[in-house]
């Protein structure tokens, strides 16, 4: 049973390590990918292939903007303000994927898609909604800022 902290974390070891930078943590992630599929390519995946050098570059763009851009921000994330926002973060996406197809594409939303979305933004909502008492939440407004998305 892990001993829990002063702030109600767990204390010991954790893949979020204050000292490390969003980076390294990436790059240790995709070694530790690339030596898995290393271990699993002799059983099926050397067969040869031919790769067109439109194809090359193309891999290459989405796997240094997209994947690699993605894992070093989604580290940052953890890193600046925890786990949960970070899967908040996830959650968002297909909600935002559906908006950007009906204004980008054109594309007509199913309305299982639409339920889903109201599901996921409620299920973020929830996790964001702080409870505070009567005498924190009049600190809060004459901050200005009130029960979501605060820390």
């Amino acid at each position: 049973m892990p001993r829990l902290g002063p702030d109600g974390r767990a204390d010991g070891p954790s893949p979020h390590q204050p000292g490390l930078p969003p980076i390294v943590l990436s790059a240790c992630q995709l070694t530790a990918a690339s030596g898995l599929l290393l271990t699993t390519t002799p059983f099926g995946g050397l067969a040869p292939v031919s790769i067109r050098m439109d194809t090359l570059v193309a891999i290459t763009i989405l796997g240094i903007f997209g994947t690699g851009f993605a894992y070093v921000l989604n580290y940052r994330i953890i890193q600046d303000d925890g786990a949960v926002v970070a899967s908040v973060v996830t959650y968002l996406l297909p909600a935002i994927a559906v908006i950007l197809g009906w204004a980008v594409l054109a594309e007509t939303p199913q309305p299982t898609a639409l339920v889903g979305m109201l599901i996921v933004l409620l299920g973020v909502g929830l996790t964001r909604w702080r409870k505070t008492s009567p005498k924190n939440a009049t600190m809060r407004a004459e901050r200005g800022n009130g029960p979501w998305l605060s820390k």
